[in-house]
C-alpha cells in the first residue's frame, strides 16, 4: 500500500553482487520449491520484518533465514509520519497468521466470497480478537475490513456467498457488515465490465445514504 502511486521506493546504494546487502538470499543447498511453498509463512514474516520498519520509520538493518537488508532506507518518505496503513488478511484457524496481524497489522482483512457468509464472520472476529489478547494487543486498535463479492450475473452468481438480488437487497447486505463492525469495505464486482460499474453506482449511493 502506498501513499504515493510513483513517488515511494526502496532505495540503497547499488551493491556488486554477492554483497551482503542484497534483499533476497540465494536458496539453501538441496532446497526446492516445495520446501519454499511450505515455508511462506516463514518467508512472509520476514518480509514484514523489512517491510514495516520501512514505511513506519524510513529505515531497516535485518537479516534473517531467508532475506538480508542491510541498511536499507526508504526515500522518499511518504506524507504521514508513520507511514500508511498495513492490512493483512487471515483465516481465522491459521495462528501463525493471526499472530502476525496482531504484530504488524493496522487492519486485518476477510474475503467474504466464495465460502463465507455473514453469519461466518463471527468466528473469524472471535478468533483475532482471542489473537490480540494472546499476544498483547488491544482488539479495539486493529481495524477490520472484507472483501465483499457482488455479482449481477454470470457463474460467480452461484457462489453461496456471493452478494446478489436486487439493489436494495445488495445495499443492505453491504450495509450489514458496517453495523457488525467493519469499517473498511472493498467491492468485487462480477462480472468485471463497465455495465457492472455502472449497476453498482446507485447501489453505492444507498449504502452512503444510509
Amino acid at each position: 500500500m502506498l501513499d504515493h502511486a510513483g513517488s515511494v521506493g526502496v532505495c540503497h546504494q547499488p551493491a556488486p553482487a554477492g554483497d551482503p546487502r542484497h534483499l533476497h538470499r540465494a536458496p539453501a543447498p538441496g532446497a526446492t520449491r516445495q520446501d519454499s511453498f511450505e515455508r511462506r509463512v516463514g518467508r512472509f514474516e520476514e518480509a514484514l520484518q523489512i517491510i514495516v520498519p520501512l514505511l513506519r520509520t524510513g529505515s531497516v538493518d535485518f537479516i534473517g533465514e531467508f532475506y538480508e537488508a542491510r541498511d536499507f532506507e526508504l526515500r522518499p518518505r511518504g506524507p504521514r509520519p508513520n507511514g500508511p496503513p498495513i492490512m493483512i488478511g487471515a483465516l481465522a484457524h491459521r495462528p501463525r497468521m493471526l499472530r502476525l496481524i496482531t504484530q504488524f497489522a493496522t487492519m486485518w482483512n476477510i474475503w467474504v466470497g466464495g465460502s463465507y457468509e455473514l453469519e461466518d464472520t463471527d468466528a473469524f472476529v472471535a478468533a483475532v480478537e482471542a489473537a490480540c489478547r494472546q499476544h498483547g494487543r488491544d482488539p479495539a486498535t486493529l481495524g477490520r475490513s472484507a472483501m465483499l463479492a457482488v455479482a449481477f450475473e454470470g457463474p460467480m452468481i452461484e457462489r453461496r456467498a456471493v452478494i446478489r438480488g436486487a439493489p436494495d437487497e445488495i445495499a443492505d447486505a453491504i450495509a450489514a457488515f458496517g453495523r457488525r463492525g467493519f469499517d473498511h469495505i472493498q467491492i468485487g464486482l462480477f462480472p468485471t465490465t463497465r455495465d457492472s460499474v455502472r449497476s453498482f453506482a446507485p447501489i453505492l449511493a444507498r449504502v452512503r445514504a444510509g
